[in-house]
């Protein structure tokens, strides 16, 4: 008598969260080092505390350094403030964004990804100079 072969349903495919790419991100890049240490607890704090499907890093500039601006969550095409900057907009959209980046883990930077709108493999963002708030204003004395 022959066995039956028995068939393995399929898995349900499930979209990974980006949670800890980007506490890793955050550690070595955007709030790396002594100086940027309460912020970063703060932020990483508040990451655990939340289970939003993916985020997304807000970076000061367009060139040079990924420096942490603000973060955001990305739920069904919406990208939404959850911490930083008061400067930060609230929300961002496609058409806000200079450039979108992924977080490779390997070289612990960000690396520009071909995109022109949000998708789970964006990372972090950086926005266009008109879409970015104005510094800190510098005192002038008289």
């Amino acid at each position: 008598m022959m066995a039956t072969p028995s068939i393995m349903p399929k898995k349900a495919y499930v979209k990974q969260s980006n949670k800890k790419m980007i506490k890793l991100s955050l550690n070595h890049v955007s709030l790396a080092g002594d100086p940027n240490r309460i912020e970063r607890e703060d932020v990483l704090k508040l990451i655990d505390s939340t289970n939003h499907e993916h985020y997304i890093i807000l970076f000061k500039g367009v060139l040079g350094r990924h420096d942490y601006r603000a973060l955001y969550s990305l739920e069904k095409d919406r990208v939404e403030k959850i911490h930083g900057a008061a400067l930060a907009p609230q929300t961002i959209e496609p058409e806000m964004v200079a450039h979108f980046y992924r977080y490779n883990s390997g070289q612990k930077d960000f690396v520009s990804i071909e995109s022109k709108s949000f998708n789970f493999s964006t990372d972090a963002v950086a926005l266009k100079k008109e879409f970015q708030g104005k510094g800190k204003t510098r005192a002038t004395f008289s």
